[in-house]
C-alpha cells in the first residue's frame, strides 16, 4: 500500500474515510492534543502529507528541546503520540517506527487502531517491536484482535504472525472464535474450523451460545458445524469459565438449548432437539428450556419443548 496523501478538515483531525461497518467493534478514538502542542501537530501532519520523515523528526526534536521533561507543563512524546493514528491511517511503517524510537508505546488502543486500518506494515513492526498479539486488553475483554477476527484476510495474517483464536479474558469467556461464529461469515467458519492446524478449540468461548446471536439467518448452519466439529451441546454458559461464571452468578446459565429458547429461535431449539440437546436440564437458577419459553411468552417453542419434554419423561420411567 503506498503511502497516501490525507486532507484534513482541520489542521490535526482525522479526514473521513469510508470503510465497512464495523457496529460491533470497539471505536478506537485518539487521545485529545494537549493545547500547547497544537502547531506542532500541525507540522507534524503536514510532514507526513508529504512523507518527509526528516522534518517531522525535527519538530519532535525542537518541540522537546523547548520545554521541562516533567511537571505540569512538561513537554514529552506523549504529548504528541496522537499523530501515530495518522501515520497508520496511511500505513507508513517509517514515520510509526521513528515515533517508537522517540518512545511512542504500542498501546492496546493503537494496536486496535491499526487493525482498523489494516495497516499490515505497521502491525507487523508492532508486533516485531514486541506487542503481544494474544495479551487480553483487560479483566474482562478479549485480546485487541478478537473484535476483528471476522476479517477474513486480517485474521488469517494475524494467524500467520502468532494469532491464538482460543485466548478469552480473565473474567470473561469471548475469544476470537466467538466472535467468528457471531459476526462473520459461514465460509470463514466452516474454513477455520477445518484448517489443518487445528486452530479452534471447541471447549473455549461458549462457541453455540455466540452463534445463536448471529443477526443473519444462518444460524443452524454455523450450529451444525460447530456440533460436528465437538461442540458441547449439553453444557452450560460458562461451565469452562469458573471466574466468568462466579462474576455472572446472577444471570443464568444453561445450555445453548435455553438460550435458544431465551431469545425465540424456533428452527434453533428445533435443531438442537434434533441433535439429541437434553430437554431436562436446568440452568443455574433452576429454569429448564421449556419454563425459560414460556417465561418470555414464546408459545410456539414451549409447545415444542412440551412434545420433547413429554418425550423425555415416557422414555426415562
Amino acid at each position: 500500500m503506498a503511502d497516501a496523501a490525507i486532507q484534513p478538515s482541520q489542521p490535526v483531525a482525522n479526514p473521513p474515510v469510508v470503510k465497512r461497518a464495523r457496529r460491533h467493534r470497539p471505536a478506537w478514538h485518539r487521545p485529545p492534543e494537549q493545547y500547547q502542542s497544537q502547531s506542532v501537530m500541525a507540522a507534524l501532519f503536514k510532514a507526513l502529507e508529504t512523507n518527509d520523515l526528516h522534518t517531522f523528526d525535527k519538530v519532535i526534536s525542537a518541540f522537546l528541546a523547548l520545554g521541562p521533561a516533567t511537571g505540569r507543563d512538561a513537554r514529552t512524546i506523549h504529548s504528541l503520540s496522537s499523530i501515530m493514528y495518522d501515520v497508520l491511517r496511511v500505513d507508513n511503517v517509517a514515520f510509526a517506527e521513528r515515533l517508537l524510537q522517540r518512545g511512542v508505546p504500542i498501546r492496546h488502543d493503537v494496536f486496535g487502531a491499526a487493525l482498523d486500518e489494516s495497516a499490515l506494515r505497521c502491525l507487523a513492526l508492532f508486533l516485531r517491536s514486541g506487542y503481544d498479539v494474544n495479551e487480553p486488553e483487560g479483566a474482562t475483554t478479549p485480546p485487541v484482535w478478537a473484535f476483528f477476527s471476522d476479517d477474513e484476510e486480517l485474521t488469517y495474517w494475524l494467524l500467520d504472525h502468532g494469532a491464538n483464536m482460543n485466548v478469552d479474558a480473565p473474567y470473561w469467556n469471548m475469544t476470537a472464535m466467538s466472535n467468528v461464529v457471531q459476526w462473520g461469515t459461514l465460509e470463514l467458519v466452516c474454513d477455520l474450523l477445518n484448517d489443518p492446524r487445528h486452530l479452534v478449540d471447541m471447549n473455549k468461548g461458549d462457541l453455540l451460545h455466540y452463534a445463536l446471536n448471529r443477526e443473519t439467518d444462518d444460524i443452524v448452519p454455523v450450529l451444525a458445524l460447530l456440533l460436528d466439529h465437538g461442540a458441547p451441546i449439553n453444557e452450560g454458559l460458562f461451565a469452562r469459565h469458573r471466574s466468568c461464571a462466579e462474576r455472572m452468578h446472577f444471570m443464568p446459565q444453561g445450555p445453548p438449548l435455553h438460550t435458544a429458547a431465551e431469545k425465540g429461535n424456533l428452527k434453533a431449539v428445533q435443531f438442537l432437539l434434533s441433535r439429541h440437546a437434553d430437554v431436562s436440564i436446568r440452568d443455574t437458577k433452576g429454569e429448564t428450556a421449556l419454563c425459560v419459553a414460556q417465561t418470555n411468552g414464546h408459545t410456539e417453542i414451549a409447545e415444542v419443548l412440551q412434545e420433547a419434554m413429554a418425550k423425555y419423561k415416557a422414555q426415562h420411567l
